[in-house]
């Protein structure tokens, strides 16, 4: 995901320019997941959130956005096909909810907006 007519290597360029050369990272999703009830016993623990409890994930972003992070890691990074496959997902179920997950990370980007945050989302796959 990015921001429409910037290149990612301008966009991080800005955002450093912004915030004086230091950008703070969003951390400890599993720890803030589980403490706010979140089972993550599952190769999947971040998809799985996505799928079972998005409200947790919406809770724990908009917690860091709010303390000051700058940057926002997507909790699809462990949504591989390979790890839905195995848990017996077809590959048409998997770009399915694959869709879905992007489209659950889109409120935090909302939120951040209203917070006048610069958010840059990376997915890792």
């Amino acid at each position: 995901m990015g921001h429409s007519g910037h290149q990612p290597s301008t966009l991080m360029t800005d955002l450093l320019r912004h915030s004086s050369g230091v950008a703070i990272i969003d951390g400890g999703l599993a720890i803030e997941l589980e403490r706010h009830g979140a089972d993550l016993n599952d190769p999947l623990w971040s998809a799985k959130c996505l799928l079972t409890s998005p409200h947790l994930i919406h809770t724990v972003h908009t917690n860091y956005l709010e303390t000051g992070a700058d940057i926002i890691i997507t909790t699809s990074y462990q949504a591989t096909i390979q790890e839905f496959e195995a848990k017996g997902y077809s590959t048409e179920e998997v770009e399915s909810v694959s869709r879905s997950l992007v489209r659950q990370e889109k409120p935090t980007t909302k939120d951040a907006k209203k917070l006048n945050m610069t958010l840059i989302v990376v997915a890792m796959s």
